[in-house]
């Protein structure tokens, strides 16, 4: 077992969660959270990453640091504290707080910051205003001019890659739709990974910008689509 998987398997015995339990939320299959926590040998690949970084927040721990060692293939010896707050801890922090808010001297000390955050945030709306009515004419005059849109190239190289080409500078209409809950990794036209998240079945990811071209895949054959909606 490694640290990590040691790690998580703790904190969810602790909180008294079954692995079907958490496979059934987070829609992914039982097998891939019960090797993270019983295999030692895991594979250092992008989606394994993210299958692990998806366990770690949906049970709440920072393992940020073992993820990092694990990346790089090191060994992670020092055990860190893992913060988590239970029920009683969270009634005991609110009653803390309702404590002070009865005391005559905090009241006045948070009438006072709230006073000051009332200020401050009319004085950003009053320049924000004045801002956006000084540059509401040249932003019209902006518009009128972008109005020439080039429709993306979209290319299925087989069931699991997808070559988009000539992808806008202001990219906002093209899509991943999931097919299956699965990780999809976008990649540039010079192979560095631009990033990679989770799709769940049916979600609708919007595509990174900056890009000219992005290659995307996905670890299930068939699990997504790519695709431009038009404004």
């Amino acid at each position: 077992m490694s640290e990590i998987g040691r790690i998580l398997k703790e904190s969810r015995e602790k909180k008294n969660i079954t692995l079907d339990q958490i496979a059934s939320k987070l829609r992914v299959k039982r097998e891939y959270l019960s090797e993270i926590e019983d295999k030692s040998d895991l594979p250092q690949d992008v989606f394994t990453i993210g299958y692990i970084r998806l366990y770690a927040k949906y049970l709440k721990v920072d393992i940020e640091n073992q993820i990092n060692a694990f990346k790089n293939g090191e060994d992670f010896e020092e055990e860190e504290e893992i913060i988590s707050v239970d029920e009683d801890e969270s009634d005991s922090i609110k009653n803390l707080l309702l404590s002070k808010i009865k005391d005559k001297k905090y009241i006045k000390i948070v009438g006072t910051s709230l006073a000051a955050v009332v200020f401050v945030v009319g004085v950003f709306v009053v320049f924000n205003k004045s801002s956006n009515n000084a540059m509401s004419d040249v932003e019209e005059v902006a518009k009128e001019e972008r109005k020439v849109v080039i429709a993306a190239t979209i290319t299925k190289i087989n069931n699991e890659e997808y070559l988009v080409k000539n992808i806008p500078e202001d990219n906002n209409n093209i899509f991943v739709v999931a097919n299956d809950s699965t990780m999809v990794t976008f990649i540039a036209g010079d192979g560095g990974i631009i990033d990679e998240v989770f799709v769940r079945i049916g979600e609708k990811k919007q595509f990174p910008k900056g890009h000219e071209t992005i290659l995307v895949k996905t670890r299930i054959a068939s699990s997504i689509d790519v695709m431009e909606e038009n404004n």
